[in-house]
């Protein structure tokens, strides 16, 4: 329930006896004798939600070197790391970029955040910087070596991993006062470098690595740990020779990504999926070309960057929305990508060369219904937008699923909402593909027209028996 709190008095919302005199901010309870409902979602005939089929476009940085890492702790609150010791910084979702002053001239390569104030940054030369204030202050830590460091992982303030060339990892429990080496991958697997370290807790964690020079070894694959880095063990990612991403949402299910090189300046991409820790990859897309990052927000919608996959561009965007198995581009660039992070499945980030800086945002799924209101038996036509396209929607009213309805290709939908054995009562409708969900409401009142059916689209018979016969505000308090 939303409160909204003053600092004087409080009142009471009354009793809705018309829904069209609806205030539409409130919540509201609504229901019948035997159930009640609390809704926050119904505010006008058009209502808004989220979707994936967004887009691309580019930000201001305010910097032209080329940028390794991004990452964002909230939607407006993120950095954005490169070379010469560059920090970018926006605090209103890559709107504006701001420059941090990191006192290092070492090349940055990867940054993680554990809150708003709490962070790391790594880079060539063994370089860890540390942040306790957001990055108004950034403070070397000693590594201990001059290897060349390309990723950070911590599980909290303090269990914290490094990792880069040469299979270096290190390892802190003090959140970086000091550091130490742990024991890099079995011998006929070592990795030239590490590209990305992951860890879903203390004990649990990946890396993704690179095999030797060349492509001559297919051992590009995953190590993983049980034991917070104290033993890797290799997992195996078939004939890889570079693995180049990894990223675990539970401690069980995650997606890896990398490539191999096919002679004549052709490589091939694999994304792969497992749902048991790793023990077991399986395959489930491929793409042409090289793979940088890939990040998926769940089981469902990840994202993958592509290099020089034959299109003419030098790197692609690329989206899934069935778990990885098929991809589709989102955005062609004609610079090199190096790193993407999706905060979720509707607003992301990348950076690449140049100072280059993109956001991913999604238009809402947007709902209209042409009557607010008609008698028992009318015909109520929904028209939506914004929707997953070529999927079926699924129809639900007053909280029962009904039907499912097609959207064409650019994501629309017509149901038509036939009320011929319906009751009197007040009636929400929502309607959802995916991610992408938007409502609407009417009532049925004896004393209103009967409306006819207007135009074609799918038949949602609406039964009997589900109407919502009151319509209550919840109090609001005042301060």
């Amino acid at each position: 329930m939303e409160l909204i709190r003053k600092r004087t008095s409080f009142s009471y919302c009354i009793v809705m006896v018309m829904l069209l005199l609806m205030p539409t901010t409130r919540p509201i309870v609504y229901g019948n004798s035997s159930t009640m409902h609390s809704v926050n979602e119904v505010r006008s005939t058009q209502e808004q939600a989220t979707q994936v089929s967004g887009s691309w476009a580019s930000q201001a940085s305010g910097t032209n070197k080329n940028l390794r890492a991004v990452y964002f702790v909230n939607s407006s609150l993120g950095w954005a790391v490169g070379e010469e010791g560059t920090i970018r910084v926006s605090y209103n979702g890559g709107k504006t970029w701001s420059p941090q002053s990191s006192g290092s001239l070492q090349n940055l390569r990867d940054a993680h955040f554990v809150n708003s104030m709490v962070g790391w940054v790594v880079g060539d030369g063994g370089t860890i910087l540390h942040t306790n204030d957001g990055g108004l202050t950034w403070i070397r830590q000693t590594s201990n070596t001059s290897i060349d460091l390309s990723a950070v992982s911590f599980a909290n303030g303090l269990y914290g991993w490094v990792a880069g060339r040469s299979s270096t990892i290190l390892h802190t429990t003090s959140g970086g006062l000091s550091w130490h080496i742990q024991t890099p991958p079995a011998t006929g697997h070592t990795c030239a470098s590490i590209s990305v370290v992951d860890f879903w807790d203390i004990n649990q964690g990946w890396l993704a690595c690179w095999a030797s020079a060349h492509c001559t070894d297919p051992g590009g694959g995953v190590h993983a740990t049980v034991n917070g880095g104290n033993t890797w063990v290799y997992q195996s990612t078939g004939d890889l020779h570079y693995t180049t991403g990894v990223d675990f949402l539970s401690a069980t299910s995650g997606w890896a990504a990398g490539y191999r090189y096919l002679g004549d300046n052709a490589y091939a991409t694999s994304i792969f999926h497992t749902t048991n820790g790793g023990n077991l990859w399986m395959e489930t897309g491929s793409l042409s070309g090289f793979s940088s990052k890939v990040d998926f927000t769940d089981s469902t919608y990840g994202w993958v960057i592509v290099n020089y996959d034959g299109s003419g561009y030098i790197s692609r965007i690329f989206a899934s929305k069935d778990s990885g198995v098929t991809w589709t581009a989102q955005y062609n660039a004609s610079l090199q990508l190096t790193d993407i992070h999706m905060l979720n499945a509707r607003t992301g980030w990348a950076v690449g060369e140049n100072g280059t800086i993109l956001s991913y945002t999604t238009p809402p799924a947007v709902l209209s219904i042409n009557y607010n209101a008609g008698k028992p038996g009318s015909y109520f036509t929904v028209t939506g937008s914004g929707f997953d396209a070529t999927s079926n929607a699924v129809v639900t009213v007053n909280g029962r699923t009904l039907d499912t309805v097609p959207t064409d290709a650019l994501g629309v939908l017509i149901a038509i909402l036939d009320t011929s054995q319906a009751d009197v009562g007040y009636y929400f409708v929502r309607i959802q593909t995916g991610l992408a969900e938007a409502s609407v409401r009417f009532v049925l009142d004896q004393s209103a027209p009967l409306r006819l059916q207007e135009g074609s689209g799918e038949i949602v018979v609406v039964p009997s028996g589900i109407a919502f016969t009151n319509l209550v505000y919840l109090p609001i308090v005042q301060r």
